[in-house]
Parts: structure tokens; sequence; C-alpha cells
């Protein structure tokens, strides 16, 4: 990022926008029920501050809720920005998570799990994304699984918290609705709801199978026991309040993000 002015992206890349360097003190979360289910962190819009479209290939798709508009893109699923109708984030906001290089850990900020004495919800739980096209059962309770959140490219844009139960703990419907996208080496699909642009599960396809084949039976059993999990982003859960539970931060980072999917020059150091 250059000193004045901050570059922003959906993952794809397909639509990029630089804004000028603020103060991101002021990125704050909404609590309506599109953004506990989206995840943004949203940085006030004004007339002094603004941003502006440096890539446009025409895929951004608009979302209209009670309680906001939002501009998402339609190949990837990133929030870009929205015009909030009422709450704490009233007006214009752009979405922090699109910024390159920044740690969303740092601006999502929670309180201690190990001060909390709160009940874990009862299994199942239902989900959706926020228009309701696509839906979820979780048949296992959440705090039987490791719930964890990374701040890879793809997890810090689409805001992913994620349980990993088996596929036989996971009712889906509505994934006739849903847009998929890979990027690299296309080993996992992270779709998203074509209507609303929430991310509500995610595939694992794993390696080609003839690569398989080729492993080990240890290695092929190991690939076997993770292609049977089904992944589930909590934030969709009905009356889940994620600052109640333990999640996970592991600090993965966006190493390699920018040269092999946005095709961005390799930083000299």
């Amino acid at each position: 990022m250059s000193e004045t002015v901050l570059q922003g992206n959906c993952h794809c890349g397909s639509y990029r926008f630089e804004l000028p360097v603020a103060d991101l003190k002021q990125t704050s979360t909404c609590a309506c029920k599109h953004c506990s289910k989206a995840g943004c962190l949203w940085l006030p819009l004004s007339t002094e501050l603004v941003y502006r479209a440096t890539r446009d290939d025409g895929h951004i798709a608009r979302y209209r809720s009670e309680g906001l508009e939002k501009e998402f893109c339609s190949v990837c699923g990133t929030t870009i920005s929205a015009e909030h109708f009422e709450g704490s984030v009233r007006g214009r906001a752009v979405n922090v998570r699109c910024i390159r290089q920044i740690n969303p850990f740092d601006y999502d900020v929670r309180p201690d799990f190990s001060q909390l004495h709160i009940l874990p919800p009862q299994a199942p739980i239902a989900g959706s994304c926020d228009c309701g096209k696509v839906k979820v059962q979780l048949l296992q309770s959440p705090e039987e699984l490791a719930i964890r959140e990374d701040n890879c490219s793809i997890c810090t844009r689409n805001a992913w918290v994620g349980a990993y139960p088996s596929k036989s703990q996971v009712v889906l419907t509505g994934t006739e609705n849903t847009q998929d996208y890979s990027f690299d080496r296309k080993f996992n699909g992270f779709p998203f709801c074509k209507t609303c642009g929430i991310h509500v599960y995610q595939h694992l396809y794993g390696p080609p199978q003839a690569i398989i084949e080729c492993m080990p039976e240890d290695r092929q059993q190991a690939v076997r026991q993770m292609l049977d999990i089904q992944p589930v982003n909590v934030r969709v859960l009905d009356n889940f309040v994620l600052s109640n539970h333990n999640v996970a931060r592991e600090d993965e980072g966006t190493e390699g993000y920018e040269s092999t999917v946005l095709g961005l020059p390799v930083a000299k150091g």
C-alpha cells in the first residue's frame, strides 16, 4: 500500500478500488441480521472519504434487505460496500475486509471467552443466508466441534468462521441457489447465495482422484476422512452470537495471494 492510498479488491480481483488513507480505527461492526451473517467490518464514507474504482469487470451485484443495500461481487461473493438505512453504521460505508494487507483480527475484537459463562445452544440448529434461499441444519452442537477462524485472503473477505462436522451431521437445502468460487489449486469451493451474497457452507474437493490413488494408503485414508467433512459458517446459524463462543483464531496471513490470484508483481523486500 502506498503512503497516501489504500488499495482494495474483491477476492477474485474483478473489482478493485482505492481510497485515501483513512483512520481505520473508525471501523465498526453492525448488529443487524444481514451483517451478523456477513461479518463485514464497516468504514464510514463521507464527502471527504470516497473510494474510486480502478478496475470494474462488470460483475457487481446488488442486494437490498430491510436495513441496507449492498454491492457484492457475483464471481467470488465479496461484499464491497453498502448503504445502511438505520443503526450505528447508518449511511455509506466500505467493507474494510477488502483492503489489502490488513489483519481483520485487529478490528474484529471480541471479549475473552474464558470469562463468559454461557450455556451452549442445543442441536439441531438451523441457519440460512440473509434472504433465506440457502438453508442449513446442523445436527451436532457447535460446542462439540472446533470452531476456527483465520485471516487468509478468502476467509478475511468472506468473514468465514467455520465448524467442521461430518456430512452426516449437516442438512443443506437450496444449494442450487449458490454460485461456487474456487481459486489457485481449486481444492476447496467457496459457494455463496447468488441473491444476497452470504457464505453458508464450503465444498472440500481435495486433489484429483488420480493423485489420491498414487498416495500411500494412510494418506489416502486421511484424504477420505477430510472429504467426509462438511464445513459450515457458524455466523449464519440462528441465534448464534459469535462472541459467546470459543473461536480459535489462526494467523495464516495472505502471503502469495496478490501475485497468484491478482497477478500483481511480487514486492521486493
